[in-house]
Formats: structure tokens, sequence, C-alpha cells
């Protein structure tokens, strides 16, 4: 896809696309969007990502420093990266 068929529309096949495990949540870190490796990682389909609190996937022992993290990045308006460890996938594979 082509930048001229629509910017939306490129930035999402982007998103969609990259292989990069990519989560989009609001400031109180709840799901809103998750791409296609994000989707492999955890294990899950979007619609059992979109909604779910995304400490939920974090190891029960790093939940409060991600928190920490995460609030002080949203406060300076700054990107998150933080490794974390995650809890174990239940559920069924994600057939792409």
């Amino acid at each position: 896809m082509s930048p001229e068929r629509g910017t939306l529309e490129y930035f999402r096949e982007l998103f969609e696309l990259a292989p990069a495990a990519y989560i989009v949540t609001d400031p109180e870190l709840v799901i809103q969007d998750a791409n296609t490796a994000a989707q492999r990682l955890f294990r899950k389909h979007l619609e059992d990502l979109v909604g779910k609190p995304l400490v939920l996937f974090i190891e029960a022992g790093e939940r409060a420093v991600f928190r920490s993290m995460a609030a002080e990045s949203f406060i300076a308006r700054k990107q998150l990266v933080q490794p974390v460890s995650l809890e174990p996938a239940h559920g069924e594979d994600v057939e792409q």
C-alpha cells in the first residue's frame, strides 16, 4: 500500500505488519489496540485483549514498578520503553 491511498490506512497497515509487538493503551493502561505480533505474543485475539488492563499480562512481581514507570512516562509525555516479564499466555493460539 502506498501513502497516496490514504494516510490512516497506510499507517494502519504498517502497524499490523510490523514484526515487533505493539500495544496501544489509554492513560490508565487499558489496552485499546494491539497489532498482529502482539496478538501472537499473548496468544490472544484482538477482541480478547482490547479493554483489558495491560498489567494483567505482566508478571505479578513487576506490576507495581511498571505502573509507576508508566505514570512517570505519561506525565513527562515520553514513550515508555521498559522490559518486563510477561505472564504465561492462556487460551488458544492465534492463527494468522
